[in-house]
């Protein structure tokens, strides 16, 4: 389920498009569907689009607005398969910084959190973007496991 895409638009857009280009064929395929089928989508996937996949199911959502945070942030920590695929797919891309604030949050959610976890949105809302460029530029380095350039 590569994107379909030529070469100067794979060229041409950015990042953030790219990063979004790649996981959007997977979209009418989970949208609506039971856990089972997720999975089963998930699983077909290969090892990038799987990593892919993990992240942006959160941050479509977290990057919303900081209700969506908080709320998508604890409902993820309270899925510990999910949770730790997060944390896996930046480990992936060598997203650091952001699998830093994930750290960060665990220990946050261990102790409190409602007031706190407000002021964790910020730092998600300045990391999202270099996030993001940098799983882009993993795509852009390894189009093979991403793109049909047909």
């Amino acid at each position: 389920m590569l994107a379909k895409m030529s070469r100067k638009t794979f060229d041409s857009i950015s990042e953030e498009q790219l990063v979004h280009a790649c996981f959007e064929p997977i979209i009418p395929r989970i949208m609506g569907k039971s856990k089972e089928v997720k999975e089963e989508v998930y699983n077909d996937l290969s090892k990038g689009q799987q990593e892919i996949f993990m992240f942006i199911i959160y941050y479509n959502h977290a990057s919303k607005s900081i209700e969506e945070y908080c709320w998508w942030t604890k409902y993820y920590y309270n899925q510990p398969k999910v949770w730790i695929g997060i944390k896996a797919a930046l480990d992936y891309f060598c997203a650091k910084d952001m699998f830093q604030h994930f750290e960060e949050l665990e220990g946050l959610f261990k102790k409190d959190s409602n007031a706190v976890i407000k002021k964790f949105r910020e730092k998600f809302t300045k990391i999202s973007q270099p996030t993001i460029n940098i799983i882009g530029r993993y795509i852009r380095n390894n189009s093979e496991d991403f793109v049909d350039f047909s």
